[in-house]
């Protein structure tokens, strides 16, 4: 887009050497220049206009988002290595005051900048930091960031995004979700949340599917104004609200698991008086309306409140008249209630009164035998940050309740287990980018799925069956390759794939042909030239340090003739190459 000329004139010491005839890169509009942007990686942007020795302060000012929020997602082994020198190399001070490290895409990119980054670096880095954002981090980076959280003085908000970790099993050849509970990282949580000294922290969010563990030992903090937190039990949720955090004025709470404790927590005296938004989203927890209630006593001044409640054993929630009491009860404030909850129902209810306050829609249903009320609140969804979900999924994009939820309009991720669900895919899922099924794709996708779970019933193709998907940049296949013409079959489905992760054969040969045949850059046979972050299981071999394991792939496959440097990592029995 830069010629020669004009680089050469943007390198000198005075742009006024330029003819005024001659029209120069700097003479076009920040609109355009910006628009330029869009077209290029976060480091390519910081490559090209980010010269602090020589300096063009209007370029600077352009692109300051670029160095001030550094975000380390689908970024290329060598977009990586460019932002860390920066960080690490730079002769002016490269300090980000947001940092987003995420493993979404790239497994091994988080533990990568906590090893690579020297300790002072990190140090200097984190002093500065505002925001900062970790998406699908291990346990293991937690602990490593705990050790910095002193540090983190002048961090004023904190996300982060813990990833269900994966297991192999190897008798039905598939990924699988480890179950174990790992209490070191519930104590880690809650320890480096309520016991740190980050006291400018006012804004924080936390997604973990085990839930985090709280109790009373726990010191409160005093500058939380805006909490997102997955919590176990609604004990949890007690003691949260029992004076953890009393100037909170917005807090999501998701509860994961049924009530461990039989004790009922005493009703105390309002401690969360600056609450004014409230979100609950309890996973079939067995709720029960007295529960609500000891909830409610604790916020005495909420203007806006959310309720998703599924499979209530309580039928007092089915109650018009009762919950809108309740409601005027306790938030004489309240202007805004977002609804929705299933029963099953034991017996008839015949005292059902219709709700007075808020609109409402009621629907009756049978699942699996039973009787079943869902009753939610209209328009849904009220808002752009309205999280509410359709409580009971039969099987892949169709549900069992009968509504005007125009939920295919909100769904990112979709699961599909019958071929003639395909046809729902193009009509009414929208906005869906991530596809998984077990079915096999007769034709092409929408260019908006980008990113395709290929589960263990994925059937083995001929090449008449066949249909290449070109958008595809993300490949996830979770059952094992029979040969190596199985694994070109699928490089020649998904050609333009970026990030690839599947099982290869067991036997050891079969193995090491599929590896040799992937990194072949042979311009006739080349596979997945886009390729730059490659994920599998080690199957035969073990190896000691991930130094041994690079140490194996130059010695037994392609990559040996591969003209760039590349990034290889260990964990557990999976190899990580990132080009």
């Amino acid at each position: 887009m830069i010629d020669d000329f004009v680089l050469l004139k943007l390198n000198s010491t005075s742009a006024k050497d330029i003819d005024n005839h001659v029209t120069t890169f700097l003479d076009l509009s920040d609109q355009i220049l910006l628009q330029i942007c869009r077209y290029l990686s976060s480091a390519y942007i910081l490559f090209s206009f980010y010269t602090p020795e020589h300096a063009e302060f209007r370029l600077h000012r352009l692109i300051c988002n670029y160095y001030k929020k550094i975000k380390f997602d689908q970024i290329n082994n060598n977009e990586y290595n460019y932002i860390r020198s920066l960080l690490c190399y730079s002769s002016t001070t490269f300090r980000p005051e947001s940092l987003v490290l995420s493993n979404e895409h790239i497994n091994c990119l988080i533990e990568r900048f906590f090893s690579d980054i020297p300790f002072d670096i990190l140090h200097s880095i984190f002093y500065y930091l505002k925001e900062l954002k970790l998406i699908h981090c291990s346990q293991a980076n937690l602990r490593f960031l705990r050790s910095y959280e002193r540090i983190l003085s002048q961090l004023e908000s904190l996300h982060i995004n813990i990833r269900q970790e994966l297991i192999n099993d190897d008798d039905d050849e598939s990924l699988a979700f480890d179950t174990d509970v790992n209490e070191e990282c519930y104590i880690s949580l809650a320890r480096f949340l309520f016991n740190s000294e980050m006291f400018s922290l006012h804004t924080i969010s936390i997604e973990y599917h085990y839930g985090i563990i709280l109790n009373k030992s726990l010191i409160p903090h005093q500058t939380l104004r805006n909490v997102n937190l997955f919590l176990q039990t609604i004990d949890d949720l007690f003691i949260l609200l029992d004076g953890l955090i009393p100037n909170v004025q917005t807090m999501i709470i998701h509860l994961i698991q049924p009530r461990i404790l039989a004790c009922n927590f005493p009703i105390k005296t309002s401690t969360c008086l600056q609450l004014t938004k409230f979100s609950l989203f309890e996973h079939r927890i067995g709720l029960l309306f007295n529960d609500l209630k000891i909830i409610f006593s604790f916020m005495p001044n909420l203007i806006d409140l959310t309720l998703s409640i599924r499979d209530t054993p309580d039928p007092s929630f089915c109650h018009g008249s009762l919950l809108e009491s309740i409601l005027k009860e306790y938030f004489p404030r309240l202007h805004s209630f977002d609804y929705t909850m299933t029963h099953r129902i034991i017996r008839e209810i015949t005292s059902l009164i219709n709700f007075t306050q808020w609109s409402m829609n009621s629907v009756n249903y049978i699942n699996e035998s039973d009787k079943w009320i869902h009753l939610y609140s209209y328009p849904w969804p009220s808002n752009k940050d309205d999280q509410r979900r359709l409580p009971l999924v039969q099987s892949g994009c169709y549900t069992t309740v009968k509504s005007d939820v125009k939920r295919a309009q909100y769904i990112d991720h979709l699961l599909i287990t019958k071929a003639n669900e395909f046809d729902d895919l193009y009509q009414y899922f929208i906005r869906t980018k991530t596809l998984t099924t077990g079915s096999m794709v007769h034709r092409k996708l929408p260019s908006r799925i980008s990113k395709l779970i290929l589960t263990k019933y994925f059937p083995i193709l001929t090449s008449s069956q066949i249909c290449i998907q070109p958008t595809v940049r993300h490949l996830i296949v979770e059952r094992r390759l029979t040969d190596e013409n199985e694994l070109i079959d699928f490089a020649y489905q998904f050609p333009n794939v970026q990030y690839f992760e599947i099982l290869f054969p067991s036997d050891h040969i079969s193995y090491n042909t599929c590896l040799k045949r992937l990194f072949d850059r042979n311009e006739k046979i080349s596979l997945l030239s886009k390729l730059f972050h490659f994920t599998t299981q080690i199957s035969y071999v073990e190896f000691a340090s991930k130094e041994k394991l690079f140490d194996w792939l130059i010695q037994n496959t392609y990559l040996k003739y591969h003209p760039y440097a590349f990034y290889v990592h260990l964990t557990l029995s999976k190899m990580f190459i990132w080009f």
